[in-house]
């Protein structure tokens, strides 16, 4: 919707917003993929750490009496290190992202409006048709990047609709 509106009020704006507009799209996808892949992986290593420090704790007495408290201490931070390696990554690839994903929306306005008042000195179009354009083409994008982002949860959505359906169809016995 927000493409054809851009295309009504400025055909050649919205051709500089389209050409823009895979930015939005990959920015929101990259980032969503970023922290998706991050909770998994969080998620075993955390695990990993978690065992040795219970499995410590539930046999202190033995540890103490063995005089084994700085050898599971060296074992538990290895453990540890592992997971924030983990996390540097993690954090280093997210502020990336969300460093190209905030930027992604000056440059397409930066752009096109650069381009729209070039339009405005030519006399090819108004401001009113600028700030339309532009904001429909912007938004169209971003809700397709949020779309996008929302795809595989739909898939699923519609998924266990068919499951539903189907187990109501089937006879009672």
């Amino acid at each position: 919707v927000g493409t054809t509106l851009g295309f009504i009020f400025s055909w050649q704006l919205a051709l500089v917003g389209i050409l823009l507009s895979p930015l939005f799209i990959f920015c929101g996808f990259s980032s969503h993929k970023a922290h998706a892949g991050y909770e998994a992986d969080n998620k075993e290593a955390t695990a990993i750490s978690g065992s040795v420090l219970s499995e410590a704790l539930a046999n202190i007495r033995t540890l103490h009496s063995l005089n084994l408290q700085e050898e599971m201490s060296t074992n538990y931070m290895m453990k540890l290190e592992a997971t924030m390696k983990g996390v540097v990554s993690h954090g280093n690839r997210s502020g990336l992202t969300m460093g190209l994903g905030f930027s992604a929306p000056y440059v397409f306005y930066t752009v096109c409006t650069l381009f729209g008042a070039y339009l405005i000195k030519e006399g090819e179009m108004e401001f009113k048709d600028l700030t339309l354009t532009m904001f429909c083409i912007g938004f169209g994008a971003y809700s397709t990047g949020l779309f996008l982002v929302a795809m595989p949860d739909l898939a699923a959505a519609q998924n266990a609709a068919k499951n539903i359906f189907r187990l109501e169809d089937c006879q009672s016995t």
